[in-house]
This record gives C-alpha cells, structure tokens and sequence, in this order.
C-alpha cells in the first residue's frame, strides 16, 4: 500500500502530500491497484458499502494500460462480495464485466469462481437448470483444487435448491458448511448455514431449521470477532 494511503471508509481517503514518491501524477495503475487492495480489506471487515466504494473507484480510473486479468479479477471479487449480501443483480454486473475481460492467461480458479458466482445468481433467478449446468462447471475445473471447492459446493447446493432438488441441495450445502468452517472462512459460512436453514424451513423442518440459523448467527459473530483482531495487529 505504498501508492497511495487509504482508509477503509471511502469518505476519508487522502493521497500524500505533493512532493512525495505517492503524490498525485503517480501511476494511475498503482493508484487503483492500491483502491482495489483497500477494497479488499473493506470486505473482509464486513465493511461492504465502504468496499464498494473503493471498487468503483478504482474502476473508473482504470484505463487502457490496466491489465485486463487484474481487473476481471478485481470485478470477480465485487460479484462475489455483492453475492455474499445478497445483492445478486449488482453482482451480475460486475460477473458480466469480470467474463468480458477473462483472457486466454486466466487461471482455471479465475473461470471457476466466476462459474460459482454466476451459478448464484441463476439460483436467485429462479433458473435452477442454468445454475446447475455453472456450479458443475465450477467444480469440475477445482477438481485438482480441494481448497477452492467449497464455494464451488456452495454454488451447487443452491443451484439444485432452485432446481428444486432438496436432497441434492441438503448434500452440498453440507460439504460447503464443513469445508468453509474447517478453512475459517466464517462470513462464507454463514451465508451457507442460513441459505439451508430456509430450505429447511419450506420442508417444514423448523427445528433443525432453528439449529442452523443459530449457527449461522455464531459463525457471523466468530467473522467479526476475527476482523477485529486483525484490525487490532495492524495497528
């Protein structure tokens, strides 16, 4: 972050001084590599609104010379905060930019998460068919990529969730909620733990129901818990 110097809060964020090696005349790439990071650590606060500040930010300076890769992946990580709260008609914005700029050099990990991601808004859509055909995709390219498979199981669970497939949806969001729990990522999780949690409830399995929207309320508590130390060692 030595481009430019930011908060998390988008309303505060200054550039140095004229003179200095971060004064504006820097690099506009290195001015919005430095947005999309802050960005970054935004979302993993939980801070979304502030993220996505610092995201539109950075794209609106974005110019010729960006790379493309960079910036698929910078819209790749929108769609998938804007996915995380719900927000999945923003995210198909940002999907759709993400597959524009996707390039022969794209990682298979790059394709699969914007698979994944797209897979969740099909669901949302109410187009189980196509959020299926996405999250199978997704999975079959982390094949070789155990650690990266969990949002791929996610996809696929409320993929067939809108495919009406309740024993195939109880399936992966079963493997998405233990994988993502084992890897701490506890925001993902309990996204996971709440999505099942209302497929329960439309099966009339409120009890087990109950159970799940309570772990989704301590695996949010154990997010923020754990943003907070890392906002107290970065000080």
């Amino acid at each position: 972050m030595d481009d430019v110097q930011l908060s998390a809060n988008p309303a505060t964020v200054t550039t140095p001084a004229p003179g200095t090696p971060s004064a504006p005349g820097a690099g506009v790439q290195a001015r919005t590599r430095a947005w999309w990071a802050q960005a970054a650590k935004a979302w993993e606060a939980g801070e979304t609104a502030s993220a996505l500040m610092l995201m539109r930010r950075a794209s609106g300076f974005a110019d010729a010379g960006e790379d493309a890769l960079r910036l698929a992946r910078a819209h790749l990580s929108g769609g998938r905060l804007l996915n995380l709260d719900e927000r999945f008609e923003e995210a198909d914005v940002h999907l759709e930019r993400a597959a524009g700029l996707l390039t022969l050099g794209a990682e298979p990990s790059d394709t699969a998460l914007l698979r994944s991601e797209q897979a969740k808004v099909a669901a949302a859509r109410g187009d189980g068919e196509r959020a299926v055909a996405l999250a199978s995709e997704a999975v079959a390219l982390l094949a070789d990529e155990p650690p990266g498979q969990a949002n791929g199981w996610h996809a696929l669970a409320v993929a067939h969730d809108a495919a009406g497939d309740a024993d195939e949806a109880e399936r992966y969001f079963e493997l998405a909620l233990d994988a993502l729990t084992e890897a701490k990522q506890w925001r993902e999780a309990a996204q996971v733990a709440r999505q099942w949690a209302r497929l329960l409830r439309r099966l009339g399995r409120n009890d087990e129901a109950f159970r799940l929207m309570e772990q989704s309320t301590l695996l949010a508590v154990r997010s923020l818990g754990q943003e907070a130390g890392r906002a107290r060692d970065a000080r």
